[in-house]
């Protein structure tokens, strides 16, 4: 099945069918003009974006998280999505992806610059999962995204 922005949940579930992440919901809270980008071109992110573990298109198991950060925005949707990664980088926390950076010197503060979404491809994977509080999947390429769910949150 090739991609597209938008599925079916059934096409989201053929496209992820050998996934790591088979079976599983994935949400991501934006703005419904964000959403609407993401249903028409993709789940598009450019390097040098300010996030909290560096690039890439963050998303979560669990709802209510992306419910409070739509909430930032004044038109909160959540998108419902199936991610298809097969080699994620799984981080049992936020600290142990901050040793990770720190093996290759870099500082936190300058991971905005992506440097550890380009070396995490560089070393073939295809995500980041950051396991903890709040897990987040961190997407590397925008076509593992099949989203099949659009919903308002107010």
């Amino acid at each position: 099945m090739n991609w597209k922005p938008l599925m079916s949940k059934a096409e989201a579930e053929e496209y992820t069918i050998d996934s790591y992440y088979r079976g599983q919901d994935f949400y991501h809270g934006t703005s419904a003009e964000n959403a609407d980008g993401i249903m028409t071109i993709g789940a598009m992110w450019s390097f040098n974006s300010e996030n909290s573990y560096g690039d890439g298109f963050y998303m979560t198991p669990d709802k209510i998280t992306a419910i409070d950060y739509a909430k930032d925005s004044q038109d909160p949707v959540v998108l419902s999505a199936r991610v298809r990664s097969k080699k994620p980088k799984i981080f049992r926390n936020g600290t142990d992806f901050y040793e990770f950076l720190a093996q290759y010197e870099i500082p936190p503060d300058e991971n905005d610059a992506g440097f550890s979404a380009k070396i995490l491809i560089l070393d073939g994977y295809d995500a980041i999962e950051i396991r903890g509080i709040q897990t987040l999947v961190i997407i590397l390429d925008p076509q593992q995204i099949a989203v099949f769910n659009y919903e308002r949150t107010t």
